[in-house]
């Protein structure tokens, strides 16, 4: 399932100077300000991704919804092991969006093994680390609960790799442009 989501909240609400929920996370017995710092901009990026995470959930299920034939098949496999989401990062290390990468990076382990509650209420509980998707309709597939895990996947692009390519291909076109205009010519 692929739920496409902005950058993390807290680089653009928190800013990027400091860098992000790693490099808090590092230097947050440093002082109260910086545990503060780090307290808030945690609460901040699992907000957002707990909100991917159930986001994709559901569209994992709704999937198993559409297609009976292998449903069932999953949802046993889901209940013996859980499945896996996957948060694909593709932006620049370069820059701001190093703490961006930081953010989601800092929040994945805060996102091992949760309890998915498909049917339930709605919601997550930190004390039970249960993610409540609060969906209707479900009950056909005798899955009631079981366990998510997010993996990180990060595709480090360079910003400045990527124009010189952009540059390229502008030239290569105009290249066969003009070599295409006095063929015709």
């Amino acid at each position: 399932a692929m739920c496409p989501a902005g950058a993390p909240a807290a680089a653009a609400t928190l800013g990027s100077d400091g860098g992000g929920l790693l490099r808090l996370q590092r230097g947050a017995s440093g002082g109260d300000e910086t545990a503060a710092a780090y307290a808030t901009r945690r609460a901040l990026v699992l907000a957002q991704a707990l909100q991917v995470l159930a986001q994709a959930l559901r569209a994992k299920v709704a999937a198993l919804l559409a297609s009976p034939s292998t449903a069932k098949e999953v949802c046993k496999s889901w209940r013996e092991t859980g499945t896996d989401v996957v948060f694909l990062s593709l932006i620049s290390t370069a820059g701001r969006e190093l703490a961006m990468l930081e953010d989601v990076a800092g929040i994945v382990d805060a996102l091992q093994d949760v309890n998915v509650e498909i049917s339930g209420g709605f919601g997550y509980d930190p004390s039970t680390r249960t993610l409540g998707l609060g969906m209707t309709g479900v009950d056909g597939l005798g899955l009631e609960t079981f366990r998510a895990s997010v993996v990180l996947v990060a595709q480090g692009l360079d910003v400045r790799q990527s124009l010189a390519h952009s540059q390229q291909t502008a030239k290569d076109a105009m290249s066969s442009f003009l070599a295409t205009a006095k063929t015709v010519a």
